[in-house]
């Protein structure tokens, strides 16, 4: 086997695990949420690997971060509101 097709194989996950990430990140981004939150945080807590649990912590932070503007923006639309009438 020559380098170059050993260097394919390499690539080959890396492709698959890149395209994997920016799935899950679209499908958090896109659906109902906060139901995975104890999925991603029991994920964090006892998976072994260390790949996974950074994965799940990103993936967690970018959860957290689209429910708190979330929560921001229904509270300013509410102001708004009380102030309008």
């Amino acid at each position: 086997m020559d380098t170059h097709n050993l260097n394919d194989l390499q690539l080959c996950p890396q492709v698959i695990r890149e395209a994997a990430d920016q799935g899950i990140r679209k499908m958090l981004f896109h659906c109902q949420t906060p139901r995975a939150i104890p999925l991603l945080v029991n994920t964090l807590k006892t998976d072994k690997n260390a790949c996974i649990r950074s994965s799940s912590a990103s993936y967690l932070a970018q959860v957290c971060l689209f429910v708190f503007l979330c929560v921001c923006l229904f509270v300013f639309v509410c102001a708004c509101l009380c102030v309008c009438v």
